[in-house]
C-alpha cells in the first residue's frame, strides 16, 4: 500500500490474468481500441515485447515519439544485432532507439515474470527505463510498430518533473549494467550507459 510506482507496478504484473501485460497513467489517454488493434497484429510466433510510438501532449504542442528502427519482428540474432547495440543511446544523451517508456509497450506476462527484472523500488526517475531495457536484453522476439495510439499528457506537476532524488540516475544506470553482465551482453552495452 502507497509503496511508489515501481512496486504498484510489480504487484499488478504477479496477478494478472492476461498474456500480455502494459499500463496506462492516471494522467494519459489512448486510442479507441488500442489494445485489440495492436493484438491483431501480433506475428504468429511467440512475440515477448510488442513496443509501439507514443505522441506527447504539451499545453501548446504535440511531439511525436518513435522508436528509431523499422517496424517489423525481431528474432534474437537481430536483437542484438540491430537493436541493442544503439537502444539507450541513438547518437546522443537522451535520443533512444527504443522508446524506455513502458506504457507504449505490451509484454507477454510469463516472459516478464521469468526475466526476472530487479527495480530498487526507491528509484524514482528511470523506473520504466529500468524495466524496459532490462526485458529487451532478455527478449527472444520483439515487434515494433509503426502507430502512436498512446498520448502522453504532459502536465509540470507530475513525478517526472519533481526533484530527481540524489542517486536516482545512478541507481538505473547500476541496474542496467548488472542485469546487461547476467545476459552477457555488457559488451553491446557498456558505451551507451557510459554516455
Amino acid at each position: 500500500e502507497n509503496s511508489g510506482l515501481v512496486a504498484a507496478r510489480k504487484t499488478g504484473v504477479k496477478y494478472a490474468k492476461g498474456a500480455y501485460v502494459t499500463f496506462v497513467d492516471a494522467d494519459d489517454y489512448i486510442d479507441l481500441n488500442t489494445y485489440e488493434v495492436l493484438m491483431c497484429q501480433l506475428d504468429s510466433c511467440i512475440v515477448d515485447i510488442v513496443a509501439f510510438g507514443l505522441l506527447e501532449e504539451y499545453s501548446d504542442r504535440i511531439v511525436k515519439k518513435e522508436n528509431r528502427y523499422p517496424s517489423k519482428t525481431y528474432l534474437r540474432e537481430q536483437i542484438e544485432q540491430d537493436l541493442l547495440p544503439t537502444m539507450l543511446s541513438f547518437g546522443d544523451f537522451f535520443n533512444f532507439g527504443i522508446l524506455p517508456n513502458l506504457v507504449c509497450k505490451l509484454v507477454r506476462r510469463t516472459f516478464w515474470i521469468d526475466s526476472c527484472v530487479e527495480v530498487d523500488n526507491s528509484i524514482t526517475v528511470g523506473e520504466d527505463a529500468t524495466v524496459t531495457f532490462q526485458l529487451m536484453a532478455n527478449a527472444q522476439v520483439v515487434q515494433l510498430v509503426d502507430s502512436m495510439p498512446y498520448h502522453y499528457v504532459k502536465r509540470n506537476d507530475s513525478m517526472m518533473w519533481k526533484d530527481i532524488q540524489d542517486g536516482s540516475i545512478e541507481c538505473v544506470q547500476n541496474d542496467l549494467a548488472e542485469a546487461f553482465r547476467k545476459r552477457g551482453i555488457f559488451h553491446l552495452l557498456e558505451k551507451q550507459l557510459e554516455d
